[in-house]
């Protein structure tokens, strides 16, 4: 492996479990035993097949090419560690972790989702266990050598990631087989208030503050980590985050558990109420209870008092105060044993600091189907496991006790915690109006949630009792310059880039306003904002209660009307500019780039809509067709293109035409042939009109697509032969091409197949000669498909190759998926079954990934088929029932088809007789000739069925599935519940 290897690969990684206890007990033995479990570990993985490309620490991540070597290194490794004799009087304990998944490589190393996810798998493992995610599980089905097996531990939401992962076990000859589950006295705390209530939902905030400080509990396992962590704990670590975050209730907490931890406990000193930065050292004294000595100062006292204690130091509500941070460096370095912990919605910006930026709470996430792709509805037992919404019923059980999480109510509990943020206090104002509002007509107010979220508890500090008062608190902090532009960014929907920022900061041409980044750094200093790099460009983002007490601030202002307008006119130019560049090579890059803008475009189209400005509003729609049309959003897309040019008038024939060409494609799209017709006719009619040759060309081939779809195969050609005769006219190379891959589809469609490679042969120099990888990747992936008809199918491997290595270099994640099929298919059919099946199972991956489901289900009937072939029934039974759910999804019915006649052929090899006939008269129903799914078996699998049952048993069966609606059909193969119905009907 001595290159990054793209596709699916198996990710594994280790750590020593309690290393730090380790290296506390014995510094010099723990040094010899870790060389020699880096020895140790180097040399099974470098046997088994695989590289180490990282260690961090004690932690080693290493891939292979496929989960079996994955296991035998894992194997190997911890039946060596088992029996070494360790230099350190306790032994080493090593987890692992295995993962299969996309392998994304940058720079010599891997990142993405598979290495997250296989970190947090990590994360729950114990010393001397070995477990493995879902998807390396499903590449192990048949291969693990004899004596081992996998235990199903369960499914598990892990940190961070949106979906929840099933966890297994290696179960191995010489290694431990059972595990824990998958993972003080009070001391003198001094001023520090005791909250009425339990902290809930920050239990990694604990820890990362406990790591920082370096005051991890005994025998805690570590996660990886890299080299820049393993530095000295820290002295300060400031809480950071907006108002309402909890700062200063995770400052308590902290509190609690350290300062009994420490030689002289903890001491919290409230600033809230303190706005002189020289009366800092007073409140200190004060809450240190010290008496003032005659002459001698508050600071003289408080470093004499602390200058050899070992204490821990709360400072809350630094950030109106921030003069007073020389005092708090000057402290640290007087009294070289203390800790101090401060809140502030901005840094102190003192040398040796932490930050510890305090995030919003965990918010339910929802469960996609392995079927369907789609979110399934939130369960009850989902959505308890947030954090957020925890809180939420602890504290409305205070004045409503009987408020549970239910099948009723889940998704709407859900849903109120996203419109709140998952901030803390305003989830706690907003359950204290659970008396008399109940969860639905909460949610249904939420609208205007500042006026909500008001009459806190009475023992909240006042700036803490309503949202607004909360938000106001920082505002009031802000200079009147950084007041200015917080207002302004409220106009932006769902965050903006550093440039759109900069385009409102303009408007005030007079004076010359620029956008000034050190005031945007201090808002996000404040908390106010937050900043960030998405690895396409950096952009800022408002929580959304913030923004709403933002947009208050903008209402008030005489510029709003401006600021409104500035946006609208920077998003037209983004989406004019984005246009042109949506095909090619910076296709991924600007798809990228308007999907992270996809709400400030339509909150810009709405604007100039609702301002009467319908050119400008259809000129951006127009500019938009081809990204809705890309991404899928055909129904949006369509509704706003076909809304405006109905309200439009007079206005210019070229974008009235642009936007009747995008509409009528996303029509048929749709399948709305009619109107996509009637559309690209007026456009046509306009571009013939103005002598706009290529818009003409286009409209043409819009024309030619439709009739095509509709089967009306000699229109299609004589529209196609006239969109390439005017496209060659206007010299546009890519309308050249476009013409001629679909007049070589009608070919094709046609039996032509000589014409058809030909025709698509010119189309591909033409696109290779304009760099656009896409187009290329496609018509390669075309031509493939004619290969495979002449036969040919050693030249379609080669082409689906090519295709698939210039969708994987263009990001084109649904291309590279449809390749990944067409390229399994005909491995398969040459012999390599084994290559066929992790092929189908990537594009799989892909398809869920993407949500195209229609592309998913043809790679597990693909695996299905596979499975079957190699003779294991109840995988293939499996992944048949899953293909099935997914086509009927999409209402495919070929694909229906193909899998009931696999389902029959399951269950015949199962001795399933009743339900294979009652699957053979629902594949009879849906109509579709066996021969258009290259089945055979299915009159075979009939006569076997028959043989059995005879032919009385085997038609009530056969009727009995022949009438069941196949929504009923689908839930009864997945639940295995035929057999009862069809003994029944006997």
């Amino acid at each position: 492996m001595s290159e990054l290897q793209p596709g699916i690969v198996a990710f594994l990684f280790t750590d020593i479990e309690g290393s730090t206890r380790l290296w506390e007990a014995d510094p010099e033995a723990m040094s010899a035993s870790l060389s020699r479990h880096d020895a140790m570990l180097h040399g099974v993985i470098a046997e088994a097949g695989g590289r180490v490309f990282k260690t961090a620490g004690d932690a080693f991540c290493a891939i292979f090419p496929s989960a079996a070597s994955a296991v035998t290194a894992a194997v190997a490794a911890q039946r060596a560690f088992t029996a070494e004799k360790w230099a350190s009087a306790i032994p080493l304990r090593v987890r692992v972790a295995i993962h299969a998944g996309h392998a994304e490589s940058r720079d010599g190393d891997y990142f993405g989702p598979s290495l997250n996810r296989v970190a947090r798998l990590l994360s729950t493992a114990h010393g001397g266990q070995i477990v493995l995610s879902r998807s390396a599980h499903e590449l192990l089905r048949g291969l693990l050598p004899a004596g081992m097996a996998l235990r199903d531990l369960g499914e598990y939401t892990l940190k961070d990631l949106q979906l929840p992962e099933r966890i297994f076990q290696i179960i191995a000859p010489g290694l431990q087989e059972v595990f824990p589950p998958l993972k003080t006295p009070d001391r003198l705390l001094r001023n520090l208030p005791r909250p009425a209530t339990a902290i809930i939902g920050r239990e990694e905030a604990v820890q990362a503050a406990r790591t920082l400080l370096g005051m991890t509990r005994a025998g805690e396992a570590d996660a990886p980590r890299e080299p820049e962590r393993l530095l000295q704990p820290a002295r300060l670590l400031t809480l950071t985050g907006p108002g309402g975050t909890g700062k200063t209730r995770l400052a308590l907490h902290l509190a609690q558990e350290l300062g009994v931890e420490l030689d002289d406990g903890a001491v919290f000193v409230p600033l809230a109420s303190v706005t002189d930065a020289g009366l800092a050292p007073a409140a200190v004294a004060a809450a240190l209870d010290l008496a003032e000595s005659s002459g001698e100062s508050p600071r003289k006292v408080v470093f004499e008092q602390l200058r050899d204690r070992r204490l821990l130091l709360i400072l809350d509500n630094f950030e109106q105060i921030m003069g007073a941070a020389a005092f708090v460096a000057d402290l640290l370095e007087a009294c070289p044993r203390i800790q101090i912990i401060a809140t502030s919605r901005e840094r102190l910006n003192v040398r040796g600091e932490q930050e510890l930026a305090l995030p919003p709470l965990a918010l339910p996430m929802p469960e996609i189907s392995d079927a369907s792709g789609m979110p399934r509805p939130m369960t009850p037992e989902r959505v308890r496991c947030s954090p957020a919404v925890q809180l939420f019923v602890a504290r409305a059980r205070a004045v409503a006790p009987d408020l549970d999480v239910t099948d009723e109510n889940a998704e709407t509990l859900a849903q109120i915690c996203v419109r709140l943020d998952g901030l803390p206090l305003a989830i706690e104002l907003a359950a204290a109006r659970a008396r008399l509002l109940p969860p639905r007509s909460l949610l249904d107010r939420l609208e205007h949630r500042l006026d909500l979220l008001s009459r806190g508890a009475r023992d909240l500090p006042a700036r803490q009792r309503t949202m607004r008062d909360t938000i106001a608190w920082s505002y009031d902090l802000l200079e009147p310059e950084e007041q200015a532009l917080f207002a302004r960014l409220a106009v932006f929907v769902g965050g903006a880039t550093i440039d759109a920022a900069a385009a409102i900061a303009r408007i005030d041409s007079e004076a010359g306003a620029q956008l000034d980044i050190d005031l945007l750094e201090s808002l996000a200093e404040k908390s106010l904002i937050r900043l960030f790099d998405d690895r396409v460009e950096p952009r800022l983002l408002m929580f959304q209660t913030i923004r709403d007490f933002a947009l208050e601030r903008l209402a008030e202002s005489p510029e709003r009307e401006a600021i409104a307008r500035a946006h609208a006119v920077f998003f037209l130019a983004l989406a004019e500019n984005a246009e042109p560049r949506l095909v090619g090579r910076e296709q991924t890059v600007w798809l990228a780039r308007l999907d992270r803008d996809k709400a400030n475009l339509r909150a810009a189209i709405a604007w100039l809509r609702e301002q009467g400005e319908l050119e400008l509003a259809l000129r951006l729609a127009g500019a938009l067709w081809k990204f809705w049309w890309l991404r899928g959003d055909m129904g949006e897309g369509r509704t706003v293109l076909e809304g405006l040019l109905r309200d439009a008038g007079d206005i210019d024939l070229a974008i009235r035409a642009k936007a009747l060409n995008g509409a009528g494609v996303l029509a048929e799209s749709q399948g709305d042939w009619e109107t996509a017709a009637r559309l690209h006719e007026e456009s046509l009619e306009i571009s013939r009109r103005s002598g706009d040759l290529l818009g003409v060309a286009w409209s043409l081939n819009n024309l030619g697509v439709v009739a095509i779809n509709q089967g009306d195969f000699d229109r299609a050609t004589e529209l196609l032969e006239e969109n390439l005769a005017v496209a060659e006219q206007a010299d546009d190379a890519a309308s050249i091409a476009t013409a001629l891959n679909d007049l070589g589809m009608i070919a094709l469609s046609q039996g032509d197949l000589q014409r058809s490679v030909s025709l698509r042969t010119r189309s591909l120099a033409l696109v290779r000669a304009l760099g656009d990888d896409s187009q290329t990747a496609r018509i390669l992936n075309n031509l493939g498909v004619s290969a495979i008809e002449f036969g040919e199918l050693t030249r379609a491997q080669d082409l689906f190759a090519e295709s698939l290595a210039l969708h994987r270099g263009v990001g084109d994640r649904q291309g590279i998926a449809s390749t990944l099929n067409n390229l399994a298919e005909v491995t398969g059919a040459l012999g390599d079954s084994d290559s066929a099946m992790e092929l189908f199972l990537e594009s799989h991956m892909l398809a869920m990934e993407g949500s195209n489901r229609l592309y998913a289900a043809i790679a597990f009937e693909g695996l299905a088929r596979l499975t079957l072939n190699s003779g294991d029934l109840p995988s293939a039974r499996t992944r048949y029932s899953d293909a099935l759910r997914l086509y009927c999804s999409v209402d495919d019915l070929p694909g229906m088809s193909s899998c009931l006649a696999g389902l029959a052929q399951t269950e015949i090899g199962s001795e399933r007789f009743h339900q294979a006939a009652a699957l053979l008269g629902a594949f009879t129903a849906i109509g579709i000739d066996d021969d258009t799914i290259r089945l055979s078996n299915v009159a075979d699998a009939e006569r076997s069925a028959r043989a059995v049952l005879g032919d009385e048993v085997f038609d009530i069966s056969w009727q009995l599935g022949h009438e069941m609606p196949m929504s009923e059909v689908v839930e009864r193969v997945a639940s295995s519940a035929l057999y009862l119905d069809v003994t029944a009907a006997r």
